[in-house]
């Protein structure tokens, strides 16, 4: 017994091998085929393509967040942008983007709170559908840093604002053959400022703002 039990392993453990190799065949030119190029980028700003760049609307991260009841930061994000980056490689400070939110993507946790939230009582997403950033102006902080100024227009209000930016490196796009960059920028506003007063007791002032957004050059 116990010979044939060890012979039933040995024929077992031999298949198991014959199968993890044979897999390894077949399944390794497939994985191959997806594997994109290595990308090769650069985090020295002044090494970017000067030039027309546009938002890549399906790598555009626009995330808020608000104090709910002082218990957690609530947050939701923007699913539609669009915008355009013209960059300056000699002086980068020199350069200015526009970046353009559709109010109606707005994407909460809560389906309830998105129809509240675009409706008539809050964003009036109907009668003010779009959201805007406009630069003013950009300081350097350092080699990747800086801080950019500009206009921000919610429901027909526009206010200053600062936005504090990564630049987080560029380089040639793989799969799509252009100069392609990647920027986060973190900033803060008072939502009352644009008349959003809602829920007071319950949501906080001010709102905290993360962009993560890849931009494309363009052809």
């Amino acid at each position: 017994m116990t010979t044939i039990r060890g012979n039933s392993m040995q024929n077992l453990t031999t298949r198991s091998l014959v199968f993890a190799a044979a897999f390894a065949m077949i399944a390794s030119p497939l994985l191959a085929l997806e594997q994109p190029p290595a990308v090769k980028n650069s985090a020295v700003p002044s090494l970017m393509e000067t030039g027309t760049y546009d938002l890549d609307p399906t790598h555009a991260i626009i995330e808020f967040g608000v104090s709910h009841l002082g218990f957690s930061l609530y947050r939701g994000r923007f699913n539609t942008a669009s915008g355009t980056l013209e960059w300056n490689s000699a002086e980068p400070e020199k350069s200015s983007v526009s970046v353009t939110v559709e109010v109606a993507s707005i994407d909460t946790p809560s389906d309830k709170l998105d129809a509240e939230l675009t409706g008539a009582e809050v964003f009036d997403a109907a009668q003010f559908p779009q959201a805007t950033f406009k630069s003013t102006g950009a300081t350097r902080t350092s080699d990747t840093t800086g801080t950019l100024t500009g206009d921000l227009t919610i429901k027909g209000v526009t206010k200053p604002i600062t936005l504090a930016v990564t630049f987080n490196g560029s380089g040639q796009h793989p799969m799509l053959n252009t100069a392609w960059s990647g920027f986060t920028a973190t900033g803060s506003f008072k939502r009352s400022d644009f008349g959003i007063v809602n829920w007071a007791q319950a949501v906080g002032d001010t709102v905290e703002l993360r962009l993560d957004i890849e931009f494309g050059k363009k052809q």
